[in-house]
C-alpha cells in the first residue's frame, strides 16, 4: 500500500505542476536503458522431510517355536559346554539362526543455499522535463521520471536429505542346556534354550548403503518499475547541441517472486532511491532530437523472505539510456 501511495503523490505533483504552467518550455524523452548491474542475493537455508531413524532386527527363523528336533536340522552345531562345573573339553549342542540388524540414520534435513549474481538489465526509461526558468543559454526546471526493468533473476541450489542403511548380520547360538550331548543325536524329550546365549553372538557381515539426497532450489525473479522527481537544469552549447544535469528522488517498486524448495511467495515493496544524471541533447529539428545520458542511482535493498531462506536485491548502479527527445 505504501507504493501505491507514493506513486499516486507523484501522479498529483505532476499535475498540479502541469495545471499551473501553461507556456512553460517542455521535453519528452523515451527509449532503451540499460543498468550495468542488479546484484541478488541467496542465503539461508531451505529443509526437505527427513529420513526417518530405525533399527530393526530379524531371524531367518524363529527357535522357539521350532517344534521337535530330529537331529538332521542344518542349523545345529557344536559349542564349548560353557557351564562353570563344565570340564574342559566338554561339549554341547546349539541351534543357529542368522540375526540381521538393519540400522537407518538420515543425514541433515536442511541445505545451506549461497548464492549471488549480478544481472545487467534491459528496460525502459522515459522523461518529462519542465522548464520553469528558459533562459537563451540557462534553464531550470523539474524532471519526472519513469522507468521499468523485467525479469532480473537468481538461483541457488543444494541437497539435503538422504542417509545411510547399515545391515550387520550375525549368527546366534542357542543352547541345549540339558542333553543330548555330543557325539549322541537323541533330541526327542530335548529343546535348546528360547533366547540366544550373547558371548557366542558371532558377527559374519556388514554392509552400509548410501540413501541418495534429495534437491533443494530457490529461485528469486524480480522486477523494478520507478517514478522520480528533482530538478533539472540544462545549457544550449550551441544551438542545436544542449547539456543538462539532473537529480531525483525516487520510489522504486520492487516486485519480487521468492520460491524456495516448493515453497513460494511474492512481495511488492517501494524502496527510497536517489539519483543522478547527466545527458546530452542533439536537436535534428526544432522539435526532434536524439538524447543520450549516464547516471547513477542509490536504492535501498529489496528483500524477500520464506522460512529460513532469504533473498536481498540490490539495484543501486550505473544507469545508461539512448532514445528519442520531444520538445515543444
Amino acid at each position: 500500500m505504501k507504493s501505491f501511495n507514493v506513486s499516486r503523490a507523484l501522479v498529483l505533483a505532476v499535475a498540479a505542476v502541469l495545471a499551473g504552467s501553461a507556456s512553460g518550455a517542455w521535453e519528452l524523452s523515451l527509449g532503451p536503458a540499460w543498468r550495468s548491474r542488479v546484484k541478488s542475493r541467496i542465503s539461508g537455508s531451505a529443509g526437505v522431510a527427513p529420513v526417518p531413524a530405525s533399527f530393526t532386527v530379524a531371524y531367518d527363523q524363529n527357535i522357539a517355536t521350532h517344534g521337535p528336533w530330529t537331529g538332521a536340522e542344518p542349523n545345529l552345531t557344536t559349542v564349548v559346554d560353557p557351564s562353570p562345573m563344565a570340564m574342559p573339553g566338554d561339549m554341547l549342542w546349539a541351534a543357529t539362526a542368522i540375526r540381521t540388524e538393519t540400522t537407518v540414520t538420515p543425514s541433515g534435513s536442511t541445505a545451506s543455499l549461497s548464492s549471488s549474481e549480478k544481472d545487467p538489465p534491459m528496460g525502459i526509461k522515459a522523461s518529462a522535463r519542465m522548464d520553469i526558468l528558459d533562459g537563451d543559454v540557462f534553464s531550470a526546471g523539474l524532471n519526472f521520471k519513469f522507468a521499468g526493468f523485467w525479469d532480473m533473476k537468481s538461483e541457488a541450489r543444494g541437497y539435503a536429505g538422504g542417509g545411510t542403511t547399515r545391515v550387520d548380520t550375525f549368527t546366534d547360538y542357542y543352547l541345549f542346556g540339558s542333553g543330548p550331548y555330543p557325539p549322541g543325536t537323541g533330541f526327542a524329550f530335548f529343546f535348546p534354550s528360547t533366547t540366544p546365549y550373547l558371548p557366542y553372538r558371532t558377527p559374519t557381515g556388514s554392509t552400509t548403503t548410501a540413501i541418495p539426497a534429495l534437491p533443494v532450489r530457490a529461485k528469486l525473479e524480480s522486477d523494478l518499475y520507478q517514478a522520480g522527481i528533482g530538478p533539472t537544469v540544462s545549457m544550449h552549447a550551441w544551438e542545436a547541441f544542449e547539456v543538462y544535469a539532473t537529480v531525483e528522488a525516487l520510489c522504486n517498486i520492487a516486485a519480487m517472486d521468492f520460491r524456495a524448495n516448493g515453497m513460494s511467495g511474492s512481495s511488492t515493496d517501494c524502496r527510497l532511491g536517489f539519483g543522478a544524471e547527466v545527458g546530452c541533447v542533439a536537436w535534428i529539428s526544432e522539435h526532434v532530437g536524439l538524447y543520450a545520458e549516464a547516471g547513477y542511482e542509490w536504492i535501498d535493498e529489496a528483500r524477500a523472505r520464506i522460512g529460513r531462506a532469504r533473498a536481498d536485491v540490490d539495484y543501486s548502479s550505473l544507469i545508461v539510456s539512448v532514445g528519442l527527445m520531444v520538445g515543444f
